[in-house]
């Protein structure tokens, strides 16, 4: 998918690299945050260039974004099933 959603009805479409671009208060470009989603078994990576925050912004908004990601891994139908149970969902990956 070209952005990431809650529409998206497998597993599949929920994995790649996705990006958001941040604005500052006059809509002019701030920064930005990216997360690879990858197929299971792969953790999640998290990149970021943000504008000048609190110091605890930055995990906050990692944080938030993989609990989306993880209720989209409970709300989608998970291909990889076939090839492991559980492997995909929530993580599924020691949490």
């Amino acid at each position: 998918m070209p952005v990431l959603s809650r529409t998206g009805q497998t597993s599949l479409d929920v994995g790649g690299t996705f990006r958001a671009w941040l604005g500052d208060a006059g809509g002019a470009g701030a920064g930005w945050l990216q997360v690879r989603v990858p197929p299971p078994d792969e953790p999640r990576v998290f990149q970021a260039a943000l504008p000048p925050l609190p110091p605890k912004v930055g995990p906050a908004v990692a944080v938030a974004l993989d609990s989306e990601l993880d209720w989209l891994d409970a709300h989608t139908i998970d291909v990889y099933r076939a090839r492991g149970g559980d492997r995909g969902r929530g993580q599924g990956r020691g949490r």
